[in-house]
């Protein structure tokens, strides 16, 4: 979670049971089968031709980034991904969660709105 003085005690009391369900939900077997089937999904989209990637910074984008991630490291592959924001933000906190994923999947900016996982 990116820490928010919007956030109640109760709001940080409720995140610490979704993470402890979350531990457990990605504990499960079939999650890793998940997981290797959007792997699979992801490596045949890339081989089809010239790819890139769109990412929000949203929970799903999220999930497209750390794919993406594992895909460049178990087997070099490596795509553009550009940011694409919605305008008016709803969320104010969509402005500084780019920053935090990019700097958890270590990706270099080429130009505005346009990285690469490295």
């Amino acid at each position: 979670m990116i820490p928010s003085p919007r956030h109640t005690p109760a709001d940080l009391a409720l995140w610490k049971e979704h993470e402890e369900a979350d531990l457990a939900y990605g504990s499960l077997p079939t999650l890793g089968k998940r997981v290797e089937r959007s792997l699979q999904v992801l490596r045949d989209f890339i081989s089809a031709g010239q790819s890139y990637a769109g990412a929000s910074h949203g929970k799903d984008s999220t999930v497209l980034m750390h794919l993406l991630w594992r895909v460049k490291c178990a087997h070099g592959i490596v795509i553009p991904v550009y940011h694409v924001r919605a305008v008016p933000v709803g969320n104010p906190l969509m402005i500084i969660r780019p920053v935090a994923c990019l700097s958890r999947w270590i990706i270099r900016t080429y130009r505005r709105g346009f990285w690469m996982i490295s």
